[in-house]
């Protein structure tokens, strides 16, 4: 980021779901944004991730996971993960 951020908020999400994609999107982007937040000295971290995280079956949801999981293992900045449902109107 060119300027000093304070907060991210993560909104990424794959165009496909495969693998590929997935793990290039909804993991490695969201990591490196976080890691860019943390490297600037931001304190806060927000993720949109989805309510299907809970019983992944397709990979972009194993990619959430995963991180999920790498969010909650670093204690550099604070944290909010959103899981919303499938439901937009």
């Amino acid at each position: 980021f060119k300027d000093k951020v304070d907060v991210v908020v993560s909104c990424l999400a794959s165009r496909t779901g495969g693998v590929e994609d997935s793990n290039r999107i909804d993991y490695q982007a969201s990591l490196n944004c976080m890691d860019v937040l943390r490297e600037q000295g931001g304190s806060h971290y927000v993720l949109l991730s989805a309510i299907c995280v809970q019983k992944p079956l397709l990979e972009f949801q194993r990619a959430k996971l995963r991180l999920e999981e790498a969010i909650q293992a670093q204690d550099d900045v604070t944290y909010s993960i959103v899981r919303p449902t499938a439901f937009f109107k």
